[in-house]
């Protein structure tokens, strides 16, 4: 396989160069998120970008023909990728295989930093393999052989001699293997599943497991190092935490992505700087009983409403305050229209009402028979979504209040729901375990399948390009989702 990579390395080298117990999850700009419990712990993550190729860059060039190597040494098809035979150990030229597989993971690295910058530097590495690797590693199978032989030898000459005895302890080393390979081969099974299910840190002490089972075989050691780094660079990244003495109702990320706003359940609110991770303002709401919080779309205010009713607005950065005024109940949710001028509330009472920031006059009100979870505008403002404790979900005009296709049935409470960056998809979260995707574009028509989490569905909200969904729920898990084929975001397929 070097040598097919070692003449197209040169083709390429003149190319022009460059120089905690209930979890709720918020997208935010750069490829963050945000997870909190109601436990009062928060935590950020980053790193769910897998990076891009920019065509008709050298780079891009040199990523190309690494998947061209991988396919030609491993058999398999480019989109396996990174993914290594199951008989790794088995293969004859493992060592020069596994030097070949170091080029070719170089060269396919999602991180362009971390890639061959020019085609020059693959080919050096390249020729490193082709000279005397090949030659290496036939003097080692030769030892190996005669080695063999002579241990067969060895062997058979001790087990005459030994006799039934040697049989017998024989035979229970060859239970005791067998039974370890047994658990090996489970331990496989069980960190598989849970990688296909996208718990790419869940799969990780069963693959440790392997590896301390596999004590002793170097051969496969290198294997599962392999598949646990893999797994590991796949894995999203803490990148804040904090710990505060009240459990946390509401979170959001400021639209540049360098503040989050805290909303304490029954308590402050709160902004943290995400650069600093320092608490950089926090205040007092208006009334009692502080539920929700959300930034403008130009992170100038940041809106509160409490259970008593008290709508607020404050600065963005210093949480100053600069309005407040009272609906008729207790609200569960508040949320900016695309320009800022409008806020959406969701009552206790039934009744979701749109308000004109400025005069404080409800616009719009919509009702229903039971109290009302959540409601938000869609990107564009032309829908409006509401979850009820009916067990429905339901979208209407965002200007006149009409309901637009039939009642979204859904098996229990509908807890939250978003729209997609382009108005076209809603996602909707129910107790009931459960996230469903519909196509609002199509009479609401129901999309399969649904996204199934271990006990109730708390949050949902779609990523900032609309490529992956998320959801968080009461079984402590945060999910991440293609929205394409609603199918979790698992780790790419390593020594399965």
């Amino acid at each position: 396989m070097v040598t097919i990579g070692f003449p197209i390395g040169v083709g390429l080298a003149p190319y022009p160069q460059d120089s905690s117990g209930q979890f709720f999850g918020r997208y935010g700009p750069c490829d963050h998120l945000i997870q909190f419990t109601k436990f009062g712990s928060v935590k950020v993550f980053g790193g769910f970008s897998r990076g891009h190729n920019q065509s008709g860059t050298p780079q891009a060039d040199i990523f190309s023909l690494g998947k061209l190597l991988y396919e030609c040494s491993t058999g398999k098809d480019r989109h396996e990728f990174p993914a290594l035979p199951t008989l790794l150990g088995s293969f004859p030229d493992q060592e020069l295989f596994l030097e070949l597989n170091e080029v070719v993971l170089k060269a396919c690295h999602n991180d362009l930093e971390k890639r061959y910058r020019t085609a020059s530097d693959l080919h050096a590495d390249l020729l490193i393999v082709l000279n005397g690797k090949s030659v290496r590693r036939l003097r080692l199978l030769e030892l190996r052989l005669k080695k063999m032989r002579r241990v067969v030898v060895v062997g058979t000459i001790l087990l005459l001699a030994l006799g039934g005895g040697f049989f017998v302890v024989n035979r229970e080393r060859q239970h005791a293997a067998e039974a370890v390979q047994r658990k090996i081969g489970s331990s496989i099974a069980y960190g598989n599943q849970e990688m296909n299910a996208g718990n790419w840190i869940g799969s990780l002490p069963y693959f440790v497991d392997v590896l301390q089972l596999d004590h002793g075989n170097k051969e496969h050691q290198i294997a599962d190092r392999l598949r646990i780094g893999t797994i590991l660079d796949q894995c999203p990244k803490l990148t804040a935490l904090w710990h505060l003495k009240r459990s946390i109702r509401d979170a959001g990320f400021s639209p540049d992505g360098s503040r989050i706003v805290l909303a304490e359940n029954y308590g402050r609110i709160k902004i943290f700087d995400l650069r600093t991770g320092q608490l950089a303002a926090q205040q007092s709401v208006e009334g009692n009983g502080l539920k929700t919080t959300t930034f403008s779309h130009d992170g100038a205010t940041v809106a509160t409403a409490n259970d008593d009713g008290w709508i607020c607005l404050w600065d963005g950065i210093s949480l100053k305050k600069k309005d407040a005024f009272l609906n008729e109940s207790g609200l569960s949710s508040i949320r900016f229209s695309s320009d800022d001028q409008k806020v959406i509330t969701s009552g206790n009472d039934g009744v979701v009402r749109v308000w004109n920031v400025k005069s404080h006059l409800a616009l719009l009100e919509i009702r229903h028979t039971n109290r009302v979870l959540f409601a938000d505008f869609s990107p564009d403002d032309h829908f409006i979504v509401t979850t009820c404790q009916d067990g429905t979900a339901r979208v209407w005009n965002g200007q006149t209040g009409q309901n637009i296709g039939p009642p979204l049935q859904h098996g229990s409470w509908v807890t939250w729901a978003a729209f997609s960056p382009d108005s076209r998809l809603l996602v909707t979260g129910c107790l009931d375990h459960k996230a469903r995707v519909w196509d609002i574009g199509n009479g609401n028509r129901r999309i399969m399948p649904d996204l199934m989490h271990g006990d109730g569905v708390e949050t949902v909200d779609f990523s900032p390009d609309g490529r992956l969904l998320l959801t968080a729920g009461l079984d402590g898990m945060v999910y991440l989702w293609r929205s394409d084929t609603l199918r979790p975001v698992a780790a790419n397929p390593v020594l399965k």
